[in-house]
């Protein structure tokens, strides 16, 4: 087998009970990576950002990750999501210079850092619960609930965030950087909870997605044999709640976000990583609006421990991309 090993420079962490550093199994990823592309042709970022987040997504919804066995699959995504955003802040600043994300420095504490790490654990609690509790949980991950620390932005629920980066996406595939272009039949949206991407080789392509094509087909109403009530009443209060995260989605990255000004490989960069992180929305909050509906608890372990692993990837991302300090590195294959 074709070894490969990524180079990690310094990063945000410190000590906790939920996850830890699994150097073995970044290199196991790394490896396969690096066997299925060929040692000549590998890309650190694609790779870290995209390709090893939507490996890690399939082995969970193979079953294949257990509520006990997460710790290290979220230290990967912890890496991704922080590099991640280390990498677009960079991208960002060189191509617009007077942009506000340039003037914005929050240097990552530990007080943040664990601060990040409560509804990650949350999510791994409940996988771990009785089915009653566990369902439960699910069904609140779909909905915005009220943050007590500010009440004026709720925390966000699994059909918001899906929303929100479907509406960036559309955004950024729509309004290229001046004088670049979009691959072709990169993303297509209709519908409820439901897009479907484009099958280049430079796109990562999250199996798993094909698993929850029937439930985006009761909610939109279009299954072949009709579609049963609860699948109906989802199929009414999913798509308003949708469509205003999209909106806002647009709306932020048409004014304080932006990516004109970036180079072509940098926007197609970009674009392979916005489509990866929409890809496991996608999964996870069809995993769950199924699980809920069917009762079935087995699927809603999955979607919980595939939650977390989004948690900790979006929160770990916010602190990259705000991380003003000029020394900050890029993991490199060695």
């Amino acid at each position: 087998m074709t070894h490969a090993r990524l180079v990690v420079p310094e990063y945000p962490f410190w000590p906790n009970e939920l996850y830890d550093a699994d150097p073995a199994l970044l290199d196991e990823l790394a490896s396969a990576y690096a066997a299925g592309r060929g040692a000549s042709a590998l890309d650190a970022e694609r790779f870290l950002y995209a390709g090893a987040p939507l490996r890690l997504f399939d082995s969970i919804f193979d079953g294949a990750v257990e509520p006990d066995g997460v710790s290290g699959v979220l230290w990967v995504f912890h890496l991704s999501g922080y590099f991640g955003g280390v990498w677009l802040r960079r991208e960002i600043v060189a191509a617009q210079p007077d942009s506000l994300l340039a003037g914005a420095n929050i240097e990552p504490t530990e007080t943040a850092f664990r601060a990040n790490l409560a509804r990650a654990a949350q999510a791994v609690e409940a996988a771990g619960a009785d089915a009653g509790t566990l369902l439960a949980f699910t069904e609140a991950s779909l909905y915005d609930v009220e943050n007590p620390e500010n009440p004026e932005r709720p925390v966000r629920g699994l059909i918001d965030t899906f929303g929100y980066n479907q509406g960036y996406l559309l955004q950024i595939v729509e309004a290229p950087p001046e004088g670049l272009t979009t691959p072709p039949g990169f993303v297509s949206c209709e519908g409820p909870l439901f897009c479907e991407y484009g099958d280049s080789d430079d796109q990562a392509q999250l199996g798993a997605l094909d698993e929850f094509r029937s439930a985006a087909a009761m909610l939109s109403g279009t299954a072949a044999a009709g579609t049963p009530e609860r699948w109906q009443e989802l199929g009414a209060v999913i798509p308003p709640l949708q469509a205003l995260a999209v909106d806002r989605g647009r709306l932020v990255w048409s004014s304080g976000l932006s990516v004109q000004g970036f180079p072509q490989r940098s926007y197609e960069q970009l674009l392979d990583i916005s489509s990866s992180f929409l890809q496991a929305i996608q999964a996870i909050v069809l995993a769950a609006v199924q699980s809920v509906v069917e009762s079935d608890a087995d699927l809603a372990v999955r979607a919980a421990l595939a939650n977390a692993c989004t948690d900790i990837w979006l929160s770990s991302y916010t602190m990259g991309l705000l991380d003003g300090r000029a020394d900050r590195g890029i993991p490199t294959f060695a």
